[in-house]
């Protein structure tokens, strides 16, 4: 996470010999803040069961284009807390998941924030060409998909490589395949368009 809470429930940036709490479980975090990674927050127990646990590079590189007011923002819904990535000042949530997520937490979470889209880690299988472009035709055909993300009732983001995403507008769930069409973006375009900061640049994601 790039943000934590102090002893005050004050939201601050990682920095070295800081105490500091997850404001989801409320346990103790440490600063990770090397040379090479983005500074970030991560919990003392590796076994500890919250949304913010085992959050990768690429997870907090995405949350570091936004401003820090929509990173990492609760969302308190029927007397459950659950932490968006970012909530942006629309109201829109964006969730980045990298890793394996079940139907009942994608349902769990489109009923919590309603109003969001999500941003799926497939870079892996776009580098083994598991995923395949047709940019003429702007269509897709995936080879053993992650077939839970097909179950989103919310706008699909692929991340795919470096600078390269593209949104499903369409697809058919085949036999251990998946084809569809899409729209290209790059991550500029992508911030343009869902976020609240102008960038005057091309960023690009690893």
């Amino acid at each position: 996470m790039i943000y934590a809470i102090n002893e005050n429930l004050d939201k601050i940036e990682a920095t070295p010999g800081l105490r500091a709490f997850c404001p989801s479980c409320k346990n103790e975090v440490i600063s990770k803040c090397g040379d090479i990674k983005i500074w970030h927050w991560a919990h003392l127990s590796v076994d500890s069961f919250c949304d913010h646990t085992g959050e990768t590079e690429w997870h907090i590189k995405w949350k570091s284009y936004f401003d820090k007011s929509y990173i990492e923002v609760p969302v308190i819904k029927n007397g459950l807390t659950k932490i968006a990535d970012i909530k942006e000042k629309s109201g829109l949530v964006i969730e980045f998941q990298n890793s394996p997520i079940t139907t009942h937490e994608i349902r769990l979470r489109e009923t919590h924030y309603e109003n969001m889209i999500w941003v799926f880690n497939c870079t892996e299988q776009y580098d083994k060409d598991m995923i395949r472009l047709d940019f003429k035709n702007r269509t897709f055909f995936w080879y053993r998909p992650k077939e839970s993300i097909f179950y989103c009732a919310a706008p699909i983001f692929l991340h795919l490589q470096n600078d390269l995403l593209i949104k499903i507008i369409w697809f058919n769930l085949g036999n251990g395949h998946c084809r569809g069409d899409f729209i290209e973006y790059d991550v500029e375009n992508f911030l343009w368009e869902y976020s609240s900061l102008i960038y005057s640049k091309i960023i690009s994601t690893t």
